[in-house]
């Protein structure tokens, strides 16, 4: 097992990488903005808003990794080759299943354990506890929902289609396209028949209705098509 677990963060040693970027950019980016812009023209008026801002940013943008790794974790062993050689060795294949599962897990509590813990801390211990955040502070508050879904969203779907093919790109850009086209074909479906005023929260709908009930089934089902496929 541990060997595994080895073999899939060497395969996907560049989407660590890649995740480590996406979390330090935004807060680069911030500190920078922090130092060079005048107070009058900045988004945040203290520092911890300033964090909380850059935290938000980093957890947003982490969410793309979950998309690379539903959607690299099996077409991208066929497409290199490495799962017609793992097929001839004497793993069980749940063996194989759960090292790829501990990977995804591991990653989302990189993006989200540290994050979580710097919101609850910044929102609610008295030294720097963020008492009237502005109103794009709120926003994101409240958005925080709306994230997590959309990254289980990506990373689900990204496993159901690298289950089904030897295309990652495929896979990935399936993860990455399926809330955002849903969300489109909502929007303009409510438009054509005449709801358009409800738009937005039939578009609030898919996000806690439509879209926690599409993951898992999205996932069940790649995980069966992976366990049973008996060819790599």
């Amino acid at each position: 097992m541990t060997w595994l677990l080895w073999k899939e963060y060497r395969q996907n040693r560049l989407i660590v990488l890649f995740l480590a970027l996406l979390m330090v950019v935004p807060s680069v980016a911030i500190a920078v903005i922090h130092v060079t812009e005048d107070a009058k023209d900045r988004l945040w008026t203290s520092p911890e808003e300033a964090v909380a801002m850059a935290v938000f940013y980093a957890l947003a943008f982490s969410q793309v990794v979950l998309a690379l790794i539903g959607g690299l974790a099996i077409a991208g062993e066929r497409a290199d080759r490495s799962a017609e050689f793992q097929a001839y060795l004497p793993i069980p294949r749940w063996k194989i299943f759960t090292a790829k599962l501990f990977l995804a897990l591991y990653l989302a509590a990189i993006i989200w354990l540290p994050t979580g813990v710097l919101f609850c801390i910044l929102r609610w211990e008295p030294r720097f506890a963020l008492s009237n955040p502005c109103e794009s502070l709120r926003s994101m508050f409240a958005g925080l929902p709306y994230i997590a879904i959309t990254g289980l969203t990506f990373f689900c779907v990204g496993w159901l289609f690298s289950s089904l093919t030897s295309s990652p790109t495929l896979a990935v850009f399936a993860g990455l396209l399926t809330p955002l086209v849903l969300s489109i074909g909502i929007g303009v479906g409510s438009e054509v028949v005449g709801l358009a005023r409800m738009s937005d929260e039939l578009i609030k709908f898919s996000f806690l209705a439509i879209y926690p009930s599409l993951s898992p089934i999205c996932f069940l089902l790649g995980s069966w098509l992976f366990l049973r496929r008996v060819e790599p």
